[in-house]
Order: structure tokens, then sequence, then C-alpha cells
């Protein structure tokens, strides 16, 4: 016991030691509010309407509405509702004209009726208070989300940029054999329906994968999927395995396809998107700038022999409302890549460049475009991570029985800044390098980061990626790999990563060890949870447990939260 507390304040002395060297934030520049009833373990989402930051919960079999005042960061309101009984599904809680809305749906099945219905309530953000539940639409038959690779929910929502148009999409359940049919729906300001339209699409649900979607100033929707050219062969050779993007040997297996449904017309059209020789597409998102540009964008690789598929190793973008397409490519330096790597790596990426040559590129894994950013020279900032799901497998010895078991993680890894001149060539490129490990897990807001990957906040000057790391990674050489954080985030220190948005300049600053906010042993920090409202601002809820509470107060939970606001200037 002796030797434990021994290790413990050494090791304390040495963070202390290490911090006072370090660039980290001045603690005027942090702001708490006054301690509320939290809710640390529940399912959230947070909106800022006007001076009012409003959190929707989902706790168990409650729905908590609380809202707090951005400026004394103290709690208004906090009100407890019933939560939905089993055979209801919350679909979701949309932002929408400045209004906040839950949308959720249940399925009738009895002998005569089978059909879907999808409801939406409106949150009052003045009286803490849901409106009176409104139907929106009906579907016949059974749907799914056409996003959804868990079938999970049942629809996918999307507004235009002026919040003049809500759309709401959905997909017909069917036998993957059969032709896939996708449902559109489009609303007005006041969910009036001016549009819908059932469209069976050329592939069946063994060729098509979707991936994104989105509508234009016109209401015109665009669907970006993979369509696999071929099925697989399972171990028994008989061609007869689902669809896979790469197959067995390495080689291509899939294109991308975006597809325009014309509002006015009701008919769609495809094109095929092609970069240029030797890459190939391998992440894609659509980005909505304004009326006049939709920017599809995303990472691809290079091309090797016999059409093998490689990691990623450049950046694309195109405007989709162009008459004519032109597709800007930036590749990935190779010292870049190398940044931050095992020595044994570089040395290995060096080996294979000057083996294969053109055929080879180092590359970065499982690169996933989250934002795009229009600056005011029109230059555009695309930020990526890396996003590598993997299986952790385990062996659990019992008495006479060893028993094995599997869990599913996610790695958020480096994350790729990439600046775009208003022509299409690079300005400046930055890589971030981090390891964090996850479980990952799906609920009514769809895969939840469990407090890690990152958080964009914008600035005057500068952008801010925030994210929690290991105090040691801090004064991280370039050319030393970064310890890897793991716990789901609830240990390590809210870091900032500070980028010139003109120059690309970049630094980093520790701001507070996520276990210990206003002095207090905090728990359960989740990085998503970051909200911004004003320029090179931030806050967040802070949670600790409430030791003086007696088990006849535990209604719900012992957790008491506080507000934290960070300015970042």
């Amino acid at each position: 016991m002796r030797l434990n507390k021994i290790v413990f304040l050494m090791s304390f002395l040495l963070l202390i030691q290490f911090l006072n060297g370090q660039n980290t934030l001045n603690k005027k520049n942090i702001s708490y509010g006054h301690d509320y009833q939290g809710f640390s373990k529940a399912l959230k989402k947070y909106f800022t309407i006007d001076d009012v930051l409003l959190s929707v919960c989902l706790y168990r079999e409650t729905i908590i509405l609380q809202t707090f005042s951005k400026d004394s960061l103290n709690c208004i309101n906090s009100k407890d509702y019933r939560g939905f009984p089993k055979n209801v599904q919350v679909e979701d809680v949309v932002e929408f004209n400045n209004h906040v809305y839950l949308f959720y749906s249940t399925l009738v099945h009895d002998d005569s009726l089978f059909e879907e219905k999808l409801y939406l309530k409106e949150i009052n953000v003045d009286s803490c208070r849901f409106e009176k539940t409104k139907l929106l639409m009906k579907v016949d038959g059974n749907v799914t989300a056409i996003l959804s690779m868990q079938d999970y929910d049942n629809f996918d929502f999307c507004s235009s940029l002026d919040q003049d148009r809500f759309m709401v999409q959905y997909k017909k359940k069917k036998k993957m054999k059969q032709p896939v049919e996708l449902g559109y729906k489009i609303f007005d300001r006041d969910f009036n329906l001016v549009w819908e339209k059932e469209i069976e699409m050329p592939y069946n649900g063994f060729q098509m994968e979707n991936i994104d979607f989105a509508i234009d100033a016109q209401s015109n929707v665009y669907l970006a999927s993979y369509i696999f050219r071929n099925k697989v062969s399972n171990l028994f050779r008989d061609n007869k395995g689902p669809a896979r993007r790469v197959t067995e040997r390495g080689a291509i297996n899939y294109d991308l396809e975006i597809f325009k449904i014309g509002i006015k017309t009701g008919n769609f059209t495809k094109s095929k998107i092609v970069l240029d020789s030797g890459y190939h597409i391998n992440s894609f998102k659509f980005f909505p700038i304004n009326n006049e540009q939709l920017i599809g964008a995303g990472y691809s690789s290079v091309v090797g022999r016999n059409d093998k598929f490689h990691q990623t190793s450049g950046v694309f973008k195109f405007n989709l409302l162009d008459k004519e397409r032109k597709i800007d490519m930036l590749p990935i330096p190779t010292d870049l890549v190398n940044q931050n790597l095992k020595k044994s790596k570089v040395a290995l990426n060096t080996s294979l460049s000057r083996r294969y040559g053109k055929y080879f590129k180092p590359v970065l894994k499982d690169l996933v475009p989250e934002n795009m950013i229009l600056e005011k020279d029109g230059g555009m900032i695309l930020i990526g991570e890396q996003q590598i799901p993997i299986e952790r497998h385990y062996v659990v010895p019992g008495p006479g029985v060893i028993v094995y078991s599997s869990t599913q993680h996610m790695l958020y890894n480096d994350v790729l800044i990439s600046k775009f001149n208003t022509d299409g060539s690079s300005a400046w490129m930055k890589k971030l390098a981090k390891r964090q490990e996850t479980t990952n897990r799906i609920d009514f807001f769809g895969l939840q980061k469990r407090g890690l990957s990152f958080k964009l906040v914008e600035g005057e000057k500068d952008l801010y990626l925030l994210y929690v790391d290991q105090f040691k990674n801090l004064k991280l050489p370039s050319d030393k790999k970064p310890a890897e954080l793991n716990d789901d985030g609830n240990h390590g220190f809210l870091t900032a990563y500070k980028i010139n948005r003109t120059t690309g300049a970049a630094s980093k600053a520790a701001i507070l060890d996520v276990q210990q906010i206003r002095g207090l042993r905090t728990n359960n920090f989740n990085i998503s949870g970051i909200n911004t409202f004003q320029k090179d601002q931030f806050l967040f809820e802070g949670y600790y447990n409430n030791e003086d509470m007696s088990e006849a107060h535990l209604r719900l939970t012992n957790v008491l939260g506080f507000l934290t606001l960070v300015n970042l200037k």
C-alpha cells in the first residue's frame, strides 16, 4: 500500500513539473456555473436557441429537458417526462428553423394493416415543455433508414441551408435480392407536405451501400452510394458471398455513384465519380456550403498493380452544382504521413516506395471526412479523422471451461487538415497525431463515440480541434508515436490543437484535467457534449458524485452537474 502511495506521489509531482513547462490555458479563461441535478449517463443532444442552451436527455425510461442561461451558466428549468412505450422508436432530436423537434415512429402491424407512422413533438424552449404531438407522415409497409447499417432507426432527416425545406428519407424493407426502393418527402417550415416520391433504384440490396445524402436550394435530392461490381467468393468459392468493397486479393470491387432526384420531374439521374488515372475514392461526404456550392469531398487511394487497393494517399473535392464538374486533388506529402510513426514503419514506407514507384505511396489508413469550412478568401478547409473499426478477442477462464468472447472497438487516430486555395491547389496541410480507442454502441442518436474523437471550434483567426489526450503527449516529438488513450476518455487532458486559418501555423495547449475540474473529482466527460455558440469559445457539462446525498434522495441519480465556459483567445 505504501509503495502505491509513493508511486502516485511521484507521478503527481512529475505531472506538475511537466505542466509548468507546457503551453497551458490561463485559469482566468475558464468560468463555472452553479450546481444542478445532473444526468451523466444519459443519451443527450444540445441546442442553442437565442440566449438559452437546451439539453434533451434520455435517461432510462425518462425524458429530461433542461435549459441553461448562456450568460450566467446556471440551470433555468429542468422537467422530467415519462418516456415512450417499447413499441415506439425515438428517431432523432433536430433543430429546424430556430425550433427543436423530437421525432419518433411507430409500426402498426395487424391482420389488415401494415403501416409505419412518423410523429414529431416540438420542444418549447421558453417553458421547457413539449408542445402538442403532430402526425407527420404515414408509409405503407415496414421501413428502415437509408443510411443505417444496423437497421436501428427508420428515417433519415435533412434540411436546406436556408431552413425553408425539411426532408425525410426512408427505405422499404425488402429481400436483399429485390430492387432497393427509396422514399422521399419534403415539407415546408410549418411541416406541410410539398413533395413526395418513392423510387425504385436500378440495383438490389446486395449491389449498393448508401453513404450520404443532401438537398440543394431548389430542393433537388442527392444520394451517394457505393455500387459493388461483383459478389465476393466465400470460403467454398461458390460466388454467393455478400458484396465487399475490396476482394480477398485486395482488388477494388466498387464505384461511387451519385443519384440526383429532380423535384420538378420526380425522376433520377446518376453519374459515376471517376478521379484521375491511378486514384480511386475510398471515403466520401456531402458538404452544403451555400446555394451555389454543394461540395462532395473525401479521400482517395493510389491504385497498385492489378487494380490492387491501397489506403488513403490523396484528398479531393468538387462542386456538384457546377455545369462542368472539376475535381481538385491534393496528394498527401510523404513527410506528413511519416510524421509520428515508428522508425521501422518509416523505413518500410521508404523501401516500398523505392520498389514499386508510382504504384505505392505511404498512406493514412481509414480517413473519414468530418468537417468542411468555407474561408473568407474563398478557400476551403477539409478535416478528416482516422476511424478504424477493430475487434478485440478475450479468453475468460472458468471452472472447467474456457469462454471466448469478443467486443467491437473503434480507433480514433490521426486527424488530417487540408486547405484548398480558390484555384483548387494546396494552401497547407497538417496532421494531428493522436491514438484513442473506445467501445462502440448504437443508440437513437446513432453511433456514439463515447468521449473520444474530436470537436471543432471555430475562431476569428484560428481553428481549434479539441480532444482528450494523455499529458505525456503534450510535447510529442515528430519522430515519436503518441501514447494511446483508452477508457472512453474518462481520464486524460482536454487538449486544444490551434491552427491559423490563413497560414496553417499550429500549436498545442492543455486546457484541463477531465477528472479534476473546478477542484472536484469529476467523471463521464464526453467530447461530443461540447457546444459552441460564439467564436473562440465553447462550453460543456461537468459531473461529480454528490457524496452527501442519502439513498432516499436517489430518485434518478446522485450526480450533480455544472456548466463550464472556456474562452480560447
